[in-house]
């Protein structure tokens, strides 16, 4: 049965490759969206578990401003709180490239809240480092450097500040490439550096943040907290967890809406293919039903084509999705997250598939496509020999 299928699809390759070939196309994109989505809801999350317990916000009408360190001792006097930490972080554009590079300032003798930047320092040669206003710069924005090394962004780079004098600072080290980073466009300096070239004064951060001895008892800090700063926006880890996965729902909303269009478009050309009978096709059903074959034996040929059809199709699309965002690492595709949400875009996909995705998305393709082959198979072999020759 399954030689004569085979024989069969190829009589017919000039209709059934084309139909092949937007099969793949279509498991291919749809199966690329859902895998990178949640891909990059995991490798965020990831990332959040890095941040500290509880983070303080100079914002108002929804605007952040720099906030004062000084309150770091009236925070101290909390009970439950382990750490305080000040953070000083921003974007700088310079006036090339339509570039946006991310500052973080770190403490190079102190505790890094974020452990992500505390791996990558702990490498830094600190004599050398703090022997004149340095940097570590990530990979891409070293490639960005290299195509001005005319201007002599090779070795250093001049910032300018806000009285626009300029402020160099030596690239000591480069962040190597296959390192997941939150930014391709990113500078680690001293923390004192980072508040010159961002404009913060000295008793100034971008914000607080907090470390707590007993996690069940978060609330309890962040109500004290309320009550002595009411002005000042408090986020916990968890909150901030939360609002990335409405965020990435919201992006999965729409990616469900074209997945939706283009498995709409493959069943219309599926139920188009199916039900245009062509003479050769007749032509075979009448053939089948006049040497004795059964309903359900040209059912079964049927249900074999179609199997054959929609199983290749299918594993060749998924599994081309998997080596593109493997290889390719969702290249195009993810700009549709990183451009919203300020990610490195060069960003190493770890790629996170579960046995629900892989047979939600086979029982959307392949029992539709069976299904409805089927049907109009049933249809055309209950039908009299007679009337479909005529």
């Amino acid at each position: 049965m399954i030689n004569f299928a085979f024989k069969l699809l190829l009589n017919e390759k000039k209709k059934n490759i084309p139909l092949t070939f937007i099969f793949i196309i279509i498991v291919f994109l749809i199966s690329s969206l859902i895998i990178l989505t949640n891909s990059l809801n995991k490798i965020t999350q990831l990332q959040l578990e890095n941040q500290p317990d509880i983070t303080i916000f100079n914002q108002k009408a929804g605007r952040n401003y720099p906030i004062l360190t000084d309150i770091k001792d009236e925070i101290s006097n909390i009970y439950g709180i382990k750490n305080i930490h000040e953070r000083v972080y921003g974007f700088y554009k310079p006036n090339f490239h339509n570039l946006d590079m991310l500052i973080i300032g770190f403490e190079p003798f102190g505790i890094n809240v974020d452990k992500n930047i505390e791996k990558i320092v702990t490498d830094v040669n600190l004599s050398s480092f703090l022997e004149k206003p340095s940097m570590i710069i990530s990979h891409g924005l070293y490639e960005i450097f290299l195509q001005y090394s005319t201007f002599g962004y090779i070795d250093s780079f001049n910032f300018f500040l806000e009285d626009s004098t300029k402020f160099k600072l030596h690239i000591n080290g480069i962040i190597d490439k296959n390192l997941d980073i939150v930014s391709d466009r990113l500078v680690l300096t001293n923390i004192e550096y980072a508040k010159k070239i961002l404009g913060y004064h000295d008793s100034e951060a971008t914000d607080i943040s907090i470390d707590v001895s007993n996690i069940d008892e978060i609330d309890t800090i962040i109500l004290k907290l309320k009550d002595k700063f009411p002005n000042f926006l408090i986020i916990k880890k968890s909150d901030l967890k939360d609002s990335f996965k409405e965020l990435y729902s919201f992006k999965s909303g729409l990616l469900f809406a074209i997945s939706l269009l283009l498995l709409s478009t493959f069943l219309l050309l599926t139920i188009f293919k199916s039900t245009s009978m062509d003479i050769k096709s007749i032509k075979e059903i009448a053939i089948l039903k006049a040497i004795g074959w059964s309903i359900n034996d040209i059912l079964k040929l049927k249900l074999t084509e179609a199997s054959i059809i929609a199983i290749f199709s299918f594993l060749t699309g998924f599994l081309s999705a998997i080596l593109y965002l493997k290889y390719l690492h969702g290249a195009f595709l993810i700009d549709i997250f990183t451009n919203s949400i300020n990610i490195n875009s060069n960003i190493k996909i770890q790629i996170f598939l579960d046995k629900f995705t892989f047979f939600s998305l086979f029982f959307l393709f392949v029992f539709s496509f069976i299904l409805i082959n089927i049907i109009i198979a049933y249809k055309s072999a209950t039908t009299n020999i007679k009337e479909i020759l005529n």
